[in-house]
């Protein structure tokens, strides 16, 4: 049968082989091989190989196969490891898996026959990333549907990624969905205002440089966190939602450290790339699991730079570690304000939101932002985005001007404030890029608020956290007040006259007592160790008591 076919391959197309492949490929040429041969099938689809999808972040490639399904089902798109593709077994298995009922029952001569049919020629490699935003290789911004580079927008090709200049590029992270078909209007600002005051603008102006800020990292080595709190009832919440909105997430605030282990908190950090990472109610007490309790601000103190989000090591026999860079910007929401090191509070712009600006009709004009969905004013991000470079110079422009105003204060001394504060004031300058109606007026409101904003954070910086101080102020006040069976200094038990020794139940017990404030110890032990007004020495110290013959679990400060 075989001599046959050549004999008529011959006659019909000569004996030139690149011939003979042509006239096999036309439909008389299928015609007559069928004629000499027998077809059996060996799967329901056909895959057709595209391209090699390279992750060099994670160190990882699969191939992707566009999928044809012979029951007239829609094609579509999927991704195999390599190790899916070296026999028929794991072929037929991952068909199974990641197709609408494909399988595969060829043998293993079939199979490496048509594996040298799609890897035996050049093969088209594209890169992924393992987080959305932008990407700065490229200085391009990758989403699920759309690019975004040199202010212009890029669709996804329907191999499913974009091509920029010669690179083929796709984000390779499902968990969050960005609209970037929304609509955008300059003309709900005012009304923004309205509602949420210069607090609610500051917000804005934050999420906006977060859109910018590894431009802004690589000039000038850092950017601001943001910290919003407010009391019940305020917006804070209506804010966030709204600017996420804006960017195209809807029904989403931020995450819970709390509710999040290590490993989660450590992918949160790292899945977005100029993009806002909103940390929500984390200062809550009194959760049962104390691995839970252990986080602490003061490990993101180096996202400040956009270094390090953890170090992890690499499943390999060598001693190779990993560590993905903090490529974001951080927002830190809850209803109290955060404390730490003085390192850390130098790193926060602090915006508080109240209801003092609230009018009887402000209540409506707020539930309009509650009711917008991404699609409606998504577009702000593409807006943003499409105005990148008039954005980053009128920030630039400004900057330079409010750091210096602000720097000649004879209120501010702390150059790191200065920064950061007239850095989200200039944000809020390039708002004018995408809003006419934010002029001069809303420019020096917004830096005279901040300006504010960064004199009370020096002023923090100096003093305790108000709860420290309330405790002190408490102390000493039940120290002085009729002594116990005639002991002076009865909540200290330190016999050296350098030290104090308290006990937190003894203390809680005599506040009953007299009718003082009974404070939360678990929000005390918290501050403890940041105290200024007495130094923190150490905690669940054995002290034996100059009161009593007995001994306690003392905290111990310097007097």
């Amino acid at each position: 049968m075989k001599e046959e076919l050549h004999k008529t391959l011959v006659q019909e197309a000569g004996e030139d082989t690149k011939d003979r492949y042509d006239y096999l490929r036309s439909e008389r040429g299928r015609d007559v091989f069928r004629l000499y041969g027998t077809v059996s099938q060996i799967s329901n689809v056909l895959p057709k190989f595209l391209y090699l999808e390279c992750d060099a972040i994670m160190d990882e490639q699969r191939y992707v196969f566009e999928i044809n399904y012979s029951n007239g089902a829609p094609k579509e798109t999927i991704r195999l490891e390599g190790s899916a593709i070296t026999e028929p077994k794991t072929f037929h298995k991952a068909l199974l898996s990641k197709t609408g009922g494909g399988t595969f029952y060829g043998s293993a001569g079939n199979l490496k026959y048509l594996i040298g049919h799609w890897l035996g020629n050049k093969i088209l490699k594209i890169s992924s990333v393992p987080y959305i935003g932008y990407v700065p290789e490229l200085k391009a911004y990758v989403f699920q549907k759309h690019a975004y580079c040199g202010g212009k927008e890029i669709p996804i090709n329907e191999h499913d990624y974009f091509e920029i200049g010669k690179q083929g590029i796709k984000t390779g992270l499902a968990g969050i969905e960005i609209n970037t078909s929304g609509k955008f209007s300059p003309d709900w600002l005012t009304d923004y205002a309205k509602a949420f005051h210069w607090q609610g603008i500051a917000a804005l102006a934050f999420f906006l440089g977060s859109l910018f800020v590894q431009q802004i990292r690589l000039e000038q080595k850092s950017f601001p966190f943001f910290e919003l709190t407010g009391e019940p009832g305020a917006g804070k919440s209506t804010i966030l939602e709204f600017l996420w909105k804006c960017l195209g997430r809807d029904e989403y605030e931020g995450f819970d450290l709390l509710k999040a282990t290590q490993a989660g908190r450590r992918r949160a950090f790292s899945q977005v790339s100029n993009l806002p990472v909103v940390i929500i109610e984390s200062d809550r007490d009194g959760e049962k699991d104390a691995k839970q309790r252990q986080f602490g601000f003061d490990e993101m103190k180096p996202f400040f730079n956009g270094r390090g989000t953890g170090t992890l090591g690499v499943a390999t026999r060598s001693n190779a570690t990993e560590e993905h860079l903090f490529q974001g910007a951080l927002l830190i929401a809850q209803n109290a304000e955060v404390d730490g090191s003085e390192a850390l509070l130098q790193r926060i712009v602090h915006c508080h939101a109240d209801k003092k600006h609230h009018t009887p009709g402000s209540r409506e004009i707020a539930r309009w932002f509650e009711r917008q969905r991404a699609e409606d004013v998504g577009g702000f991000l593409t807006a943003a985005l499409k105005a990148e470079s008039a954005i980053l110079d009128e920030y630039r422009k400004a900057f330079v001007e409010i750091e210096a105003r602000y720097s000649a204060s004879e209120a501010l001394r702390n150059e790191r404030v200065i920064k950061n504060h007239a850095q989200v004031a200039a944000c809020g300058c390039a708002l004018s890029v995408l809003f006419p109606v934010f002029d001069q007026k809303w420019r020096d409101g917004l830096e005279e608020y901040l300006l504010g904003r960064a004199i009370k954070r020096e002023r923090r910086l100096l003093a305790d956290h108000p709860l420290l101080e309330q405790f002190w102020d408490q102390f000493d006040y039940l120290n002085d007040i009729s002594t116990e069976k005639g002991k002076p200094d009865r909540l200290n038990h330190a016999t050296d006259d350098a030290v104090i020794a308290v006990n937190l139940n003894h203390f809680m017990e005599l506040s009953r007592s007299a009718g003082q404030t009974v404070f939360d110890t678990q929000a005390l032990k918290k501050l403890f160790p940041n105290c200024k007004r007495h130094k923190f020495i150490e905690n669940n110290k054995v002290i034996w008591s100059k009161h009593e013959n007995r001994s306690y679990k003392c905290w111990v400060f310097k007097k």
